[in-house]
């Protein structure tokens, strides 16, 4: 794989595969917009919600560019790079082993040595637990919400701490762990944009690309 195509997390390469499929069906066309991409994504694989933070991410990563090649909403055109980087996973070959890119048990990670990442992962979950608090659509009562929102903030609390055990933060952000939850359980919502950029800011602290 190249360089790049390893950054992104699965989740992130499935949305560059589906950009790519989506210039094969329609060759006529130069840009592209997130509606565009729902349609060629299995959404239990990348909820819809999930798409536009992923464009954002392409762009940072140089592989999108924005044009105003299209009067509809925001269009975008694959860059060169990105042309070559969604190739490399449209070609045939083994998938990452998902186990390599969990942290080990007894790694930490320290404040001082990434405070920034820390201070925007804690702004990142307090904007989560807010989004929480405002919904009334995916929870059966007010308790189950209270419960989210309680799980949500010692996430946030361990970020207080002067060391954190990566894999504390990783098992947020991956398998059923609460901000992969409700990025998953939200589809297309406030709140799942809101978990997406959360689990993208701690994965930064763990040093990881997101595992979905």
């Amino acid at each position: 794989m190249l360089p790049k195509t390893e950054m992104l997390s699965a989740r992130e390469r499935a949305v560059m595969a589906a950009v790519h499929d989506f210039f094969v069906a329609y060759t006529q066309r130069i840009s592209f917009d997130s509606s565009d991409l729902v349609a060629f994504l299995d959404q239990t694989v990348v909820p819809a919600g999930f798409v536009p933070g992923a464009i954002e991410r392409l762009l940072d990563e140089g592989l999108v560019r924005q044009t105003r090649a299209a009067s509809y909403g925001n269009a975008y055109e694959l860059t060169a790079l990105g042309s070559a980087v969604a190739e490399d996973l449209k070609a045939p070959g083994p998938p990452a082993a998902d186990h390599d890119r969990v942290p080990a048990a007894d790694r930490f990670v320290t404040r001082l040595d990434n405070e920034a990442a820390f201070v925007d992962a804690e702004e990142k979950l307090s904007a989560l637990v807010e989004a929480v608090r405002g919904t009334n659509d995916l929870f059966a009562d007010a308790d189950e919400r209270l419960a989210v929102v309680e799980e949500v903030e010692k996430i946030r609390d361990l970020l207080s701490q002067a060391k954190v055990r990566a894999y504390a933060i990783w098992a947020a952000i991956s398998g059923n762990g609460i901000v992969r939850w409700l990025a998953d359980r939200a589809v297309g919502g406030v709140v799942a944009t809101a978990a997406v950029a959360a689990a993208a800011a701690l994965a930064r602290i763990v040093g990881l690309p997101l595992p979905w």
